[in-house]
């Protein structure tokens, strides 16, 4: 597939490097595949989607690799290349607040505060190439070559993309001979019926993101150039030690995971029937690529780890909204993501048996270049074989690089690309804090202190985690997430009540995705524990703030009708029948609130409207026909 952009297994034919042999000085490719995840993958390989892998597979060692919570790209892959929990490495959040100018940016690498594998190698004289791995902007000084990520978002020369610097017109040149290869037929390759307009209109736009046809054209493009990048270094260039990230296996689910097979409830059918087959026509091109990577490995003698971050949902249980409606792309995230090692030195598994954690994976890439882990990571993987002596490494050894602030237009078009995958509400990606520069907690988000408070709750650390949620708020008031977090914690372990409940309403009030259910749930929660006060105090509370949302109205009408208050839930069924008069169950709430005070005429016809609009309720048709019985004797 994409036969423009080639797909060769083979990849580029030009000789390797010369090098030394595998045992005299190892080599190790490691191949990121954000979101990969192998009950998406099996049934690729199976259906012959990815033949490439499906030979890796068959002669490698693989298995599931446990990853690190909360399931964020940021946190996770630093969590990967640094064998640290993010405790320790402090990248926490996809963004932070920069001091000059108090503007919300993306995060960078001088938050790292451990060393990552590319300084480990380095500092030991061995060189390495890094494409594309999150947070790795400014590009620190290594023995070799860095490509980093806000180089590929980046539309014009951006200093400190790329290291070193005069590597950079390269850089720029591949990257533009990348994007030129996105022609009409290679776009067709993952959307079939792609016009000539779409693809003019996806260059053009500033908005490269939104549409499904134009994300579709720029992931294409960024996965070319992270391509064309690594097969022209590692096939020109000495290395020891290559990591090239492809976060595009991530991206199409963002983008097109609720038009894949089978289709879901309410999923536009013409949509469906359009775009259906571009996540699988997507990884049959990175399994193109990963096909030339492996060749490339063999030939360099070098051992060849793939590896996720995380799974993805892709099954019948995935969501059916497009991740960026407000920040919901976690909620897409399994905590299941993938290992595999090829290599003469690694045992054949025989299928994906194997455990291991996001962790390992820094210990395990050293091991297997030939260098030793450091004392502070995490052991590697079994596969890998025994574990060598850990030595000692400084942490302050990976400060290479000071603060440097990119210009508002690359930030900009970064953090529009995290709110249109859903990493990013819309609100923070434009910006709505540009100008406040006092915080109380400098440059940390509201995401990166509760995130800091989520993994020390599940520690145990329960003061800290306290202290951190109540933080959070303070940093960013309006946030609804923030809001959130320190109601849920306050709510579940039974402390202020009050606040917690004026939390959670003030987070609906937000609209923040999901917020309704949790307003309903908790409602429900807390009356069936007896406490109805409390729960009909939380749902006035909603329903003051967002009068016009029906799902805190029609429980409270419920809690009403089931108190005896009947007029009361009349009331606020009739309410939510103006907003939405098709809501079938509010009109057979209606129903029964009519027949509770009396007025069988009136139970009937609301009993009426909502068979009519729901003739599958049998529940529903029992009561009606109950009703129409009664009144014929």
């Amino acid at each position: 597939m994409l036969g423009a952009l080639g797909t060769s297994c083979g990849g580029d034919e030009r000789a390797p490097p010369p090098g030394r042999s595998a045992a005299e000085n190892p080599r190790l490719l490691f191949v990121g595949l954000d979101g990969a995840d192998w009950t998406h993958l099996d049934p690729l390989m199976a259906r012959g989607t990815m033949p490439n892998l499906a030979r890796l597979v068959a002669s490698s060692a693989s298995g599931v690799l446990d990853s690190e919570l909360p399931l964020l790209s940021p946190i996770v892959w630093t969590t990967m290349m640094t064998g640290r929990s993010p405790l320790e490495h402090r990248v926490l959040d996809f963004t932070r607040f920069d001091a000059a100018t108090g503007a919300r940016e993306p995060i960078g690498s001088d938050e790292r505060r451990v060393p990552a594998v590319w300084n480990v190698a380095s500092d030991r004289d061995r060189s390495v190439a890094v494409f594309g791995l999150w947070a790795t902007f400014p590009a620190e000084a290594v023995k070799g070559l860095l490509v980093t990520d806000r180089f590929l978002t980046a539309t014009a020369p951006l200093a400190g993309s790329v290291y070193p610097p005069e590597r950079e017109p390269w850089a720029i040149r591949l990257r533009t001979e990348a994007a030129g290869a996105i022609d009409l037929p290679a776009l067709r390759e993952i959307v079939p019926d792609a016009t000539a307009e779409e693809r003019q209109a996806a260059i053009a736009s500033p908005e490269r993101w939104t549409d499904p046809v134009t994300g579709a054209f720029h992931l294409l493009a960024r996965t070319e150039s992270v391509r064309q990048l690594a097969n022209d270094w590692l096939t020109g260039n000495e290395w020891d030690l290559a990591i090239v990230y492809f976060e595009g296996t991530d991206t199409i689910g963002h983008l097109f995971g609720r038009y894949a097979p089978p289709r879901l409830p309410g999923v536009d059918e013409a949509r469906y029937r359009r775009f259906h087959e571009t996540p699988e026509r997507y990884f049959a091109r990175i399994d193109a690529i990963v096909g030339e990577l492996a060749a490339i490995a063999e030939r360099a003698n070098a051992t060849l780890v793939l590896a996720s971050d995380h799974g993805f949902e892709w099954g019948g249980g995935r969501p059916t909204t497009s991740s960026s409606d407000d920040a919901t792309a976690a909620t897409w995230h399994r905590p299941d993501g993938i290992y595999l090692l090829h290599g003469p030195r690694i045992a054949r598994s025989g299928g994906h048996g194997g455990r291991g954690d996001s962790r390992q994976i820094a210990a395990t890439l050293l091991s297997l270049a030939g260098l030793f882990p450091t004392i502070r990571m995490a052991t590697p993987l079994a596969e890998a074989g025994p574990a060598p002596p850990a030595s000692d490494y400084p942490d302050g050894a990976a400060q290479r690089v000071a603060p440097m602030r990119a210009n508002d237009s690359t930030s900009a078009e970064e953090l529009a690309r995290l709110a249109a995958l859903g990493y990013l509400s819309s609100a923070d990606a434009k910006d709505s804090n540009k100008g406040k520069k006092e915080r109380p907690h400098a440059a940390r988000t509201a995401a990166s202190l509760s995130n800091e408070a989520s993994i020390l709750e599940r520690e145990g650390d329960v003061a800290s985690a306290a202290r951190l949620y109540a933080a959070a708020v303070e940093q960013e008031p309006e946030s609804a997430a923030a809001m959130w977090n320190l109601s849920n914690f306050l709510f579940e372990r039974g402390r202020e009540p009050e606040r917690s409940d004026e939390l959670l309403a003030r987070a609906f009030a937000g609209r923040m995705t999901e917020a309704e259910r949790l307003v309903v749930d908790r409602a429900r929660r807390l009356a069936s524990a007896g406490d109805r006060a409390r729960a009909h105090r939380l749902l006035d509370r909603s329903i003051e703030l967002l009068p016009e949302e029906i799902g805190p109205r029609l429980v409270r009408g419920q809690m009403r009708v089931s108190g005896g208050d009947c007029r009361g839930g009349s009331d606020d069924f009739s309410r939510v029948l103006k907003v939405d008069p098709e809501q079938a169950s509010a009109w057979g709430a209606l129903g029964l609130a009519r027949l509770c005070l009396g007025d069988a005429a009136g139970a009937r016809n609301a009993l009426r409207r909502a068979v009519a609009l729901a003739p599958e309720r049998l529940e529903l048709v029992a009561a009606l026909a109950k009703l129409e019985s009664a009144a014929r004797q």
